[in-house]
């Protein structure tokens, strides 16, 4: 059985997706076809989201579900893989490779997600990308903004970002990739 042997973890907008992507067309490196697995931080999963959130969870899971069906896993981005069977598939595809990793930046923020790293392999590397906290927070204001009918200006995104954080330490909604929409 072929496992990662290092992890990208960070702060969401501080360059995991880019340094996945640069990691990725190494020839002595097998990353996995799916970015931020968030296996290891069973904090996050559907069932700890806002209850308006799980009808989109729900549809995530269908969609994730069907990838891992697949042959062969092409490249994906997010998805919250929970069985073992499932995230030991994402790394069939790796030959000879001297480094097998895989990016999930919830591990960052993760309380459990290191440990359970290391109970996978205690000499697994972590290479942690951090950005400026403003930067980083601007950025994502920036990506809502841009994507969506956000209708939300920037302080009132800060003051909802800081009341969600205050209300659940972890911030679960954005280690899953869902935000607070105005």
């Amino acid at each position: 059985m072929i496992l990662p042997n290092f992890f990208v973890v960070g702060a969401p907008k501080a360059g995991t997706t880019s340094l996945y992507h640069h990691q990725d067309q190494h020839p002595d490196i097998f990353m996995s076809p799916m970015k931020e697995t968030s296996y290891f931080s069973p904090e996050v999963r559907i069932e700890y989201l806002e209850s308006q959130l799980h009808a989109r969870g729900r549809q995530g899971e269908e969609g994730l579900r069907a990838y891992l069906d697949s042959p062969p896993l092409g490249k994906r981005f997010g998805g919250i893989v929970t069985e073992w069977a499932d995230y030991c598939r994402l790394f069939e595809g790796a030959g000879e490779q001297a480094a097998i990793g895989e990016a999930s930046p919830c591990y960052l923020r993760s309380p459990t997600a290191a440990g359970r790293i290391a109970a996978l392999d205690a000499g697994a590397k972590v290479l942690m990308i951090l950005r400026n906290p403003v930067d980083r927070a601007f950025s994502q204001y920036m990506q809502l903004a841009n994507s969506n009918d956000y209708g939300c200006a920037f302080e009132r995104h800060l003051e909802a970002c800081l009341a969600r954080t205050r209300k659940d330490e972890i911030g679960l909604l954005s280690l899953s990739g869902v935000w607070f929409v105005c």
